[in-house]
């Protein structure tokens, strides 16, 4: 019978143990484990059931087994009584098995091979045949967070600042003195690989992005210029940065350059979502919605336009969030947010009085009276606002950015969603929708592929897909499976060109296969969620919303 009677050991005591395993040798065929079990089974006093798997290479063996309640939580296994011959049954489950592990070897080799033509630059369309879609409407204009502003150029700011070891004595002039000492020509190696990551993540993210364009999305990787802080302190690499940004921004016309932003440290990154949304305002009036998305974020475009095509059909008359929601709350008085992060209102609210990121909002139920929340905030991966709630937020953006600035509101980390997401809490006519863990989720999450397939098993299995199918067939730099499935949307931490390449090799099988079944329902969920205001007083939302005014 399909599933095994528990967890063993290596090992176990033959003559009065209750179980133990024994690793099999190297075999894809599931009778052959089974009659290699079996001999090692006749060898131990105690082993009355085995169970076998030819996929985990395993034989279990136990004194005891309810052959009725076994567990198929872990697939590939069989179970049967020791004395049990080898029949019909195990090699009906054999053929499945061989039969599951070539659809594994051709799904592995069509990752292969998309991957392989992105490589050599051939793209195609995720679509075969692009499903109907309003036409000429602008449906997202989104904005890729470069990743000046991610750790990797703060870190070379912080070395860049501590003093250099040793001078290198040089007719040169003073300046170039400086830069040649140890610690600065350790730093200026430093910076050149960091602009070489950022500049080499945008060309083949790029790759990817810029065919979208004729259906509905318009991409821009959004850089803050106002302050040189994130730039080396050497006037002339300074203006070689500014070089470099220029001529990319020629060739590819797909820089947004804020120049009332700051950048090289996540500590800025706030002021520039909150300086994109109100410039994708004004440059795209006609768009549907304006989005956010980090750099290690992969978009599934077909998946993610019909989320958003949906939700403004539903709802676009109202103020929208879109993206995968969690609760949090927030202290006006104190300037910080507080109880993160729920799965719903009622977790949340739990966690106000408990031990949580960014701290308890109080120590005593009678305090929470203070406590602005709790309310719904978008994960910073992705998300996106429509125009009713751009404008709110836009209002409302000068008056935060002086706050921001002046250190009247400080955050820590995560800090630019929960930003949007408090300030989306007090719009009185907010609407939003959720996506689940199987539209957006890590590549490299070590719980995938078993919870997303446990997720959407049934929509899975009418259209024969398995579990296996879900992954690329290449493990992680963590050693985990990489997972994009056909509900999948947004997918995070896709860190390096191959993982790129692989993503979007899967996210192409998937597209082919909803547009030969019709798009299918079940490919496109995501609930609306009710009541994700945050009720505050007046005086509360004023601590947060200053009154706005003319930025600097």
């Amino acid at each position: 019978m399909d599933g095994h009677c528990g967890a063993t050991r290596y090992g176990g005591n033959c003559q009065g143990g209750s179980s133990g395993a024994w690793p099999l040798l190297q075999t894809d065929d599931l009778k052959a484990a089974s009659e290699e079990c079996l001999r090692q089974c006749s060898r131990c006093a105690q082993c009355r059931y085995i169970s076998v798997s030819a996929e985990q290479k395993d034989c279990s063996w136990y004194a005891r087994c309810d052959m009725s309640r076994l567990d198929r939580r872990t697939g590939g296994f069989v179970s049967f009584a020791a004395n049990a011959t080898i029949g019909s049954s195990v090699d009906y489950r054999n053929q499945v098995h061989k039969r599951r592990r070539r659809r594994e070897a051709r799904h592995r080799a069509a990752v292969n091979e998309a991957a392989e033509s992105l490589l050599r630059g051939n793209l195609l369309d995720e679509e075969p045949r692009p499903r109907q879609w309003r036409h000429g409407i602008l449906v997202l204009a989104l904005g890729v967070l470069s990743l000046d502003s991610k750790r990797e150029a703060a870190r070379c700011w912080v070395e860049r600042s501590r003093p250099c070891a040793h001078a290198t004595p040089t007719a040169t002039a003073p300046h170039t003195r400086r830069a040649l000492r140890g610690g600065c020509a350790r730093l200026c190696a430093c910076r050149s690989r960091a602009a070489f990551s950022t500049q080499a993540r945008r060309e083949y993210m790029r790759q990817t992005l810029r065919p979208l364009g004729r259906s509905g999305l318009v991409y821009k990787f959004v850089i803050g210029t106002r302050s040189v802080q994130s730039l080396p302190p050497a006037r002339e690499m300074a203006r070689a940065y500014s070089v470099r940004l220029s001529r990319e921004l020629a060739r590819h016309s797909d820089l947004t350059l804020l120049a009332r932003a700051r950048d090289g440290s996540k500590a800025y990154t706030s002021e520039k979502v909150l300086l994109w949304l109100l410039h994708a305002r004004r440059e795209y009036p006609a768009a549907l919605f304006v989005g956010k998305v980090d750099p290690d974020a992969f978009i599934v475009w077909p998946r993610l336009r019909s989320l958003l095509e949906t939700a403004h059909a539903a709802r676009g008359n109202t103020q929208l969030l879109v993206g995968y929601l969690e609760w949090v709350s927030y202290l006006p008085d104190e300037g910080r947010f507080c109880g993160c992060c729920g799965y719903t209102r009622s977790h949340a609210t739990m966690l106000q009085l408990a031990k949580a990121n960014f701290g308890p909002c109080a120590t005593r139920r009678d305090e929470l009276t203070r406590v602005a929340g709790p309310f719904a905030y978008p994960q910073g991966a992705f998300y996106a606002l429509n125009a009713g709630l751009l404008d709110w937020v836009g209002a409302r953006a000068h008056g935060l950015l002086r706050r921001l600035r002046d250190g009247s509101l400080s955050f820590k980390r995560s800090e630019e969603d929960l930003l949007v997401g408090y300030v989306a809490a007090l719009a009185p006519n907010l609407t939003a929708y959720s996506w689940g863990r199987s539209v957006f989720h890590d590549f490299d999450s070590g719980s995938n592929p078993s919870d997303y397939y446990a997720i959407e098993h049934e929509c899975l299995a009418r259209y024969n897909v398995s579990k296996e199918q879900l992954v690329s067939g290449t493990a992680s730099a963590w050693g985990t499976a990489e997972v994009l499935g056909p509900m999948s949307a947004v997918v995070h931490r896709v860190n390096s060109r191959a993982q790129w390449r692989r993503a979007w090799a899967l996210a192409k099988i998937w597209s082919r296969l909803s547009h030969r079944e019709g798009h299918p329902a079940c490919f496109f969920p995501q609930e609306e969620m009710g009541d994700v205001r945050s009720a505050v007083t007046a005086m509360q939302a004023e601590l947060f919303l200053p009154a706005s005014g003319t930025a600097e």
